[in-house]
């Protein structure tokens, strides 16, 4: 499964980095110079604060709010642990961020605030890309820079588009008049979550108005949108009608190991639907939760997993071939259907 990635440049004169897009966290960070433990393999040398001469160290009455800070040496020192198992240790740096080639009239720049690496653990340490930009919002935020009228072309919301082979990031003044769209759940400390009304596994209704399994679905941030979570997870209230309506639908156990599927098996597996509050749905083919396994053509694995306490995770699997818009100014998010990026 693919997470999307976007190549950029930081700071004065730009240097290359490429980072996760990731609605599902607030902080952007990757390795710095001096990192003794993060990553070899990451794609671009770490970054050179002291080479970029827009580059400032947060000082400790200016941290920015990340929830995990603190001070030393007189810098502001931040964490972040993923659900997974990875996390990294950052030091709190402001520069400027370069979206497109920095020489182009059609570049956009902003002073954005991040984490320079001082270690690294899980899957940073493997990743070939160099860390994470997250786009959940927070007023200190990429997110917030970018579509917070500060770009000389005052962008109002943020697009990011999933295909199997690559993505984009977008950035518009109004929103693509053929999506469709649902509000952003309010409380859910600035990610991407929706109320949905109701699930759906093929004809069998594994959620539904009034339930507790609905009622799980829509608990805290909601039915979350994050792009850099590669799969989809539902609320483990709801395994015991799901596993059943996967039973009624396929003739055999949903479980989340290797399974050879024949071609006309395959076809006739079920859609997973979130009909969401305000009337859009959300359709989930066999071709975006099935991930084809190894180099065994026809051997899949499922990638919905049943686990999660409350609320639910739709990552990019769900949204292949979608381009999907995040609007904080008008407490929205939308999709809509794609053959390619930019058609």
């Amino acid at each position: 499964m693919l997470v999307i990635k976007c190549a950029l440049s930081i700071g004065t004169p730009p240097q290359k980095v490429s980072l996760i897009l990731d609605t599902g966290s607030h902080h952007t960070a990757f390795p710095c110079k001096g990192c003794t433990e993060c990553g070899k393999v990451h794609m671009d040398d770490p970054f050179d604060v002291g080479n970029s001469g827009t580059a400032t160290w947060t000082n400790c009455e200016e941290c920015a709010d990340t929830g995990r800070t603190e001070c030393k040496d007189s810098k502001c020192v931040f964490s972040q642990h993923y659900a997974e198992g990875s996390s990294w240790e950052s030091i709190q740096v402001t520069d400027t961020l370069n979206l497109g080639p920095p020489s182009s009239p059609s570049s956009i720049s902003v002073l954005v605030t991040f984490g320079c690496h001082i270690s690294e653990s899980g899957m940073f340490l493997q990743q070939y890309t160099d860390g994470i930009m997250g786009l959940a919002y927070n007023p200190s935020g990429v997110a917030a820079a970018l579509t917070g009228g500060e770009t000389s072309n005052s962008f109002e919301l943020f697009t990011i588009c999933f295909t199997p082979t690559g993505g984009a990031l977008g950035l518009l003044t109004e929103p693509p008049p053929d999506a469709d769209y649902a509000n952003i759940k309010e409380g859910g400390d600035g990610f991407y979550g929706v109320t949905v009304v109701r699930v759906m596994l093929g004809v069998t209704s594994i959620a539904s108005v009034g339930g507790d399994a609905l009622r799980a679905f829509n608990r805290n941030r909601g039915v979350v949108i994050d792009s850099g979570t590669t799969d989809t997870y539902l609320p483990k209230v709801v395994r015991g009608e799901f596993e059943e309506a996967w039973r009624r639908e396929t003739g055999w156990e949903h479980d989340n190991e290797p399974r050879r599927i024949g071609k006309e098996e395959f076809e006739r597996l079920p859609d997973l639907v979130f009909k969401v509050e305000g009337g859009g749905e959300i359709r989930v083919t066999a071709s975006s939760y099935m991930d084809s396994t190894g180099n065994d053509f026809g051997v899949y694995t499922s990638r919905l997993y049943l686990e999660e306490p409350s609320g639910a995770i739709l990552g990019s699997n769900v949204f292949m071939y979608r381009e999907v818009s995040f609007d904080w100014t008008r407490g929205r998010v939308g999709w809509r259907d794609v053959d390619y990026c930019g058609g």
